[in-house]
């Protein structure tokens, strides 16, 4: 790491131009970028920003889905010294107020109508935001169009644009991330470009990937998950394909069929749910998925040298290969070299499934102020369960209470105007995840949870909720779960289904729909269905983690009803207390 990752633009056009750069629908069409054709759009986006006064320093802030354009004016911010400031597209117009006013940004790119009215809404709050531009022409608002401001900007030459770039240094601030919010106000994550270079080399700088691959984008990149696939994607050179919209993601995965695939927890599980779904709609296929799902861990199981298959069973994963396995392969596009999961736990026994079946799941670990992966699975060697080992040059310590502690050129380089909670965060020159873990005899750290999420029961046991949070998702029709418990006699928990799931499920069994979808706790297949699976899952608990009593909600949790975060994790405190009636009635009776 000698220079900046935007130091990579330099020479850039000489990259080959098949395969392509990028990849993006317009109109239907899929459209091709080479890596000329992105030097020169990120060129002329930093003359644009350089039009509107942007000195080093300033902040450039993004209310947009994850898109080309978004790219370009991240690395046109990153040549010219600016400070990109992502705000996730689901954000509320009094939350982008927020981060637009604590980072004081100068200038706002947004994507579309829908976004520009939650400006609308902000605007008279926000005094610094000089100039407001959007990446679709807003017919009502056409003075925003980026299209139209590039026509009459001035072009800087070549020369002008790599002696910007060349000036650019490792401990120059880079971007500002603000944390998902899980508990209050966002907290806004200060980077230099020394944590970003460092992030992506240690990660994907050596993993297998080559030019040759492609991997389709659709995480958001106010995640930092998102923004570091866009960030290796610069360091390496593959081709970065990005989905037309989330719902579309299944559907794009089967057009491009991409080798690498970055995603959380929640669109595994999505996938395997719809497959036990699909097939657990006659007895035949639901036995044949019960027969994929035995094979699955046998499979994965000898891969990690668990066991030995048997004579009788080496036949059977044959068949189980050229069948349901392929079939799972295929659901991924049939090309994938391996997928990788971040930003919450995975299942070891999802991990599994995926394995058996020829989908090498890579799990990692980190934060949004460890740039994204402090720890990562390789597919060389990775162990199921664990969240892999450190990335090279990190320095790790487990505390006494079993903290996880790092130093590490991709710590952050502060909570942004905030030194109370910099310092906070620190023990000793080490940064405090607030998660708990263990580091095994051969370096493979295990999360249990975090830190102030750990239930600890009147009985004094301490119960780690996502374990079993995950556990109980396996289900197919269940979306999403509430543990509690903390100081109470025993664990109960809050259950969400899929509406279109429960919806197909009860169909086919000649359950009354609307009662299903409205009240699926009241009586019937469904609630039987997962009655049955909640035995499944206590029956291999110790007793104090089992959950005693549960309720299934009649609505599911989602980020525009407050209950999830962006990055689809539950908001513990917010769901405790919207939720209260519905807890305390578990314990009352």
């Amino acid at each position: 790491m000698q220079n900046p990752l935007v130091w990579k633009l330099i020479d850039i056009e000489q990259r080959p131009e098949s395969p392509c750069a990028f990849k993006f629908k317009k109109d239907k069409v899929w459209v091709e970028k080479t890596w000329k054709d992105f030097k020169t759009d990120v060129r002329k986006m930093a003359s644009l920003l350089k039009d509107f006064n942007v000195q080093t320093g300033d902040r450039v802030a993004i209310l947009a889905n994850s898109r080309y354009e978004w790219t370009v004016v991240d690395f046109a911010g990153q040549s010219i010294g600016a400070v990109i400031v992502p705000v996730y597209q689901s954000s509320k117009y009094d939350e982008l107020e927020y981060i637009l006013n604590h980072s004081e940004a100068k200038v706002l790119f947004l994507d579309n109508l829908k976004q520009y009215k939650k400006w609308e809404k902000a605007r008279p709050q926000c005094k610094t935001v000089e100039r407001v531009m959007s990446f679709d022409e807003i017919k009502i608002h056409p003075e925003t169009s980026i299209q139209k401001a590039s026509e009459s900007s001035s072009l800087m030459s070549e020369k002008e644009f790599i002696e910007s770039i060349k000036k650019r240094t490792l401990d120059e601030n880079a971007t500002i991330i603000y944390t998902s919010g899980t508990t209050g106000l966002p907290k806004g994550v200060l980077f230099t470009h020394t944590q970003i270079t460092f992030e992506a080399e240690k990660t994907y700088g050596i993993m297998p990937v080559s030019p040759e691959d492609s991997s389709l984008c659709f995480l958001p990149f106010a995640h930092v998950l998102g923004r570091l696939e866009s960030w290796a994607h610069v360091l390496v050179g593959f081709t970065l394909v990005y989905a037309e919209t989330i719902e579309k993601v299944a559907d794009n995965i089967k057009e491009i069929k991409p080798t690498i695939l970055m995603s959380v927890p929640r669109i595994y599980e999505k996938i395997y749910g719809k497959l036990e779904e699909l097939m657990g709609q006659k007895s035949v296929t639901k036995k044949f998925f019960e027969w994929g799902k035995k094979c699955a861990k046998i499979k994965a199981d000898s891969i990690q040298n668990i066991n030995t298959p048997t004579t009788l069973q080496s036949i059977e994963l044959k068949l189980f290969d050229l069948g349901f396995a392929k079939l799972v392969r295929g659901v991924l596009g049939g090309r994938l070299k391996f997928a990788i999961s971040g930003g919450a736990p995975l299942s070891k026994e999802l991990a599994e499934f995926f394995l058996g079946c020829g989908v090498t799941v890579l799990e990692g670990y980190g934060l949004t102020e460890t740039t994204g992966a402090l720890f990562f699975n390789h597919p060389d060697n990775l162990k199921l369960g664990t969240v892999g080992l450190p990335i090279e040059g990190a320095d790790i310590k487990i505390a006494a209470d079993g903290e996880i502690l790092a130093k590490s050129k991709n710590v952050m380089k502060e909570y942004y105007k905030d030194p109370e909670a910099t310092a906070a965060a620190m023990v000793d020159g080490y940064f405090a995840t607030g998660d708990i873990g263990n580091i095994d005899e051969d370096g493979f750290l295990t999360i249990t949870d975090r830190k102030k999420d750990l239930i600890k029961t009147a009985g004094g046991k301490y119960v780690a909720p996502q374990k079993l949070e995950n556990l109980i998702k396996l289900h197919p029709l269940v979306s999403n779960v509430l543990i509690h418990g903390d100081r109470k006699k025993y664990v109960v928990a809050l259950v969400t289904v899929e509406k279109a799931a429960v919806k197909n499920f009860s169909e086919r069994n000649g359950e009354d729909t609307k009662q299903a979808i409205n009240s699926p706790d009241q009586s019937g297949i469904v609630v039987e269905s997962i009655k049955v699976h909640m035995r499944k899952v206590n029956r291999d608990l110790a007793s104090y983690e089992t959950v005693k009593k549960y309720k299934i909600l009649s609505n599911d949790f989602t980020i525009e009803s407050g209950e999830l975060t962006p990055s689809l994790k539950v908001k513990r405190k917010f769901c405790d207390k919207k939720y209260e009636l519905e807890i305390n009635s578990l314990y009352d009776s």
